[in-house]
């Protein structure tokens, strides 16, 4: 005998869903995008208060001008914040993605400042100790010097403005801080960075060869192992 089949109990409707969609948000790629780094330094140089907060007021720099040094009240998440909104609230192309995900670009802009600092305080050792320090005024065009640091602006652009910022800060330019240590004799390499290559043979001085010292690899973008 055949055993009846039960029928089954017919499924319950699946509601429709009425929720709003949501946009993917692609990575941050700052590398990609120079003009988001150049938003950045445009915004810390029109507002020198805020960059002086944000990046520690150098005690030096305050004497000298007669002024107490700046000292952030809001917390360098809040500047963090600032800057990103100065950068992507109106940018063509993430203005949608940081409306929707304000932080994430938030910890990207801090990500991209840390990626910067690691970056100038290499470009600070391949100068050496001897010019690190300099005001780009006091370097002379034609020099070793001034050699090194054109070959570094081909490939960070933006090394005047942010050695402006962070030149005499210690903890992004330690370097500097070093060569101002008593009992340390500077004065052979001093001489071989300002004195003028021979223009016939192009060699550089002695003093001045060595290898560059290796950057540590670091992602492309703050934002490849994060999840949409």
């Amino acid at each position: 005998m055949t055993k009846p089949t039960r029928s089954k109990k017919p499924t319950a409707k699946v509601k429709e869903d009425v929720a709003t969609t949501t946009t993917c948000v692609p990575n941050i790629e700052w590398m990609k995008n120079p003009d988001w780094t150049w938003s950045l330094i445009a915004y810390l140089t029109d507002h020198p208060v805020f960059c002086l907060k944000l990046f520690s007021d150098s005690t030096v720099d305050a004497t000298k001008e007669g002024r107490s040094k700046a000292v952030g009240k809001d917390g360098q998440p809040q500047q963090y914040a600032t800057l990103a909104q100065h950068v992507f609230a109106t940018e063509s192309t993430q203005a949608t993605y940081y409306a929707q995900s304000p932080a994430r670009f938030v910890t990207s802009v801090e990500t991209q400042l840390r990626r910067l600092k690691k970056d100038y305080g290499d470009h600070c050792k391949t100068i050496g100790n001897t010019g690190a320090g300099l005001h780009p005024d006091d370097i002379v065009p034609g020099t070793p010097l001034a050699n090194i640091v054109e070959k570094i602006k081909s490939e960070w652009p933006w090394w005047n403005e942010l050695h402006m910022f962070w030149r005499e800060l210690p903890n992004y330019n330690p370097v500097a801080v070093e060569s101002a240590i008593p009992g340390v004799d500077h004065a052979a390499a001093a001489e071989a960075l300002f004195k003028p290559t021979n223009e016939e043979d192009g060699n550089e001085p002695e003093e001045l060869k060595g290898e560059v010292l290796d950057k540590d690899d670091y992602p492309e973008d703050d934002d490849n192992n994060d999840k949409a």
